[in-house]
């Protein structure tokens, strides 16, 4: 699609237990008050948090890459100029939470370019 496009991501360091209070063992839990625990790894969790790229990060740092590279290929090899931003400001997140999900997704990414004519920026492009 000219104008978006989809991607699945897979955080791989993710923890898939993730919750607001870790259990470190029946006398303790992590809180507020304790703002963490060690993972497996040796690699410190936040309270709340998991040990794989937040996905803002991923996405800014996508963007921000992208947004580079374009830059470059203006410049060397003469590409069409992008007034203001080359992305919008946000992005459209859904958990895949089970393989039928993940194949109804995997269907609508490979069936959507072939929606582009009707799609209500088409004229504009």
């Amino acid at each position: 699609m000219p104008n978006h496009f989809h991607a699945i991501i897979i955080n791989v360091g993710a923890d898939l237990c993730v919750c607001p209070y870790h259990r470190i063992d029946h006398n303790k839990m992590t809180g507020p008050d304790n703002l963490g625990e060690h993972n497996n790894m040796g690699e410190h969790n936040k309270w709340g948090e998991h040990t794989g790229s937040p996905l803002q990060r991923v996405v800014q740092w996508f963007k921000t890459m992208t947004t580079n590279e374009y830059i470059h290929g203006v410049k060397q090899n003469g590409w069409q100029p992008f007034p203001g931003k080359l992305w919008q400001r946000n992005y459209w997140e859904r958990i895949i939470r089970n393989g039928n999900e993940l194949n109804r997704i995997r269907h609508y990414i490979n069936n959507n370019p072939a929606h582009w004519e009707t799609d209500k920026h088409y004229a504009g492009l």
